[in-house]
């Protein structure tokens, strides 16, 4: 985790060493509260051990609630721990969102270690699928039910699928869905002249990939 944290816990606990205890329920109950910052303390303090017995699963937890607000730096901890499976079930595609955001609002650090993933991901694959591109990465954390929509796809437009790999559709093709996450569509079906088939595999299709919809 980054460094300039460490002092940030140092600071907090050298402050409340008197009364650590009281201090440290004030800042849960403001993270209870929805505070991020106060989120992502209680995070660090769990993940340290300090005051209260070490925890990764909370620690896991608060960095996430943090993140979910768009604190950069609960952002890149909780990327490094889907990445590491510590807390949380390693998880590399929530790690690929988590370390994109925090990549994206100018983490220097998150972005190499994005690129490190995707770098070793390259070295071992020897399947002729596109590795995912963080171009092409559904934002899972704000999703939402829409109505049902038919989709009409560009050619070589790109579906991605479970496990980060994306595949190039040559021809158009006629796609249904009724879930989206940011800019991309979660894919329920197909439809060809045999009529609607279920998608059984988790899909997503970025809307620039939509030649036109109804």
């Amino acid at each position: 985790m980054k460094k300039y944290l460490y002092l940030v816990l140092f600071l907090f606990t050298a402050l409340f060493a008197s009364d650590s205890q009281q201090s440290f329920w004030e800042t849960y109950t403001a993270a209870l509260r929805g505070d991020s910052e106060s989120q992502f303390l209680v995070g660090t303090i769990y993940e340290r051990g300090v005051i209260v017995e070490q925890d990764m699963r909370k620690a896991a937890f608060w960095y996430e609630k943090a993140a979910q607000q768009g604190l950069i730096d609960a952002e890149f901890n909780i990327g490094i721990m889907y990445a590491a499976g510590r807390g949380v079930k390693e998880d590399e595609t929530k790690a690929i969102l988590w370390l994109k955001r925090a990549a994206d609002q100018g983490d220097e650090e998150a972005h190499k270690l994005l690129l490190g993933i995707l770098d070793e991901k390259l070295k071992n694959s020897d399947s002729p699928i596109a590795i995912l591109n963080t171009a092409d990465t559904p934002d899972l954390i704000n999703c939402a039910e829409i109505t049902p929509v038919t989709l009409y796809t560009k050619e070589d437009s790109r579906v991605c699928e479970k496990k980060n790999e994306c595949k190039v559709y040559k021809r158009k093709t006629v796609l249904t869905s009724t879930k989206k996450c940011g800019e991309f569509y979660k894919i329920s079906g197909t439809v060809s002249k045999n009529g609607w088939k279920e998608f059984n595999e988790e899909g997503w299709i970025n809307e620039k990939s939509i030649d036109h919809q109804r």
